[in-house]
């Protein structure tokens, strides 16, 4: 059972989609990739907030949230996503391999 506290403040039990804590922790222990504590788990999450961190957040002295959610977004969205080379696209940034991609469908 997962105890759920409502917005009056009353304590339900639940189960979620039929399963007990026990069944649930079963549940998402089958679907670990590997043994807790495997680096290959987060390697893709931790490379990302490597980066971050090291390229926007320890660059920036934020005053408060809304300006840290504001340059971490900036970042994110100018940066990570558009321009930053990935190496599973052959080591070029996402902007470079959609010109490419478009020029092949262009030429077929």
């Amino acid at each position: 059972m997962t105890r759920i506290v409502t917005e009056d403040g009353q304590t339900k039990e639940k189960t979620i989609d039929g399963l007990s804590d026990s069944g649930l922790h079963n549940h998402m222990r089958d679907l670990r990739m590997s043994r807790k504590g495997n680096c290959w788990d987060n390697a893709v999450a931790e490379s990302f907030f490597k980066s971050l961190k090291a390229k926007c957040i320890y660059q920036h002295k934020f005053t408060d949230k809304q300006q840290a959610a504001l340059i971490v977004f900036a970042y994110i969205e100018t940066w990570y996503n558009r321009k930053r080379q990935h190496s599973a696209l052959g080591y070029l940034s996402p902007e470079e391999f959609g010109r490419n991609l478009n020029k092949q469908n262009i030429v077929s």
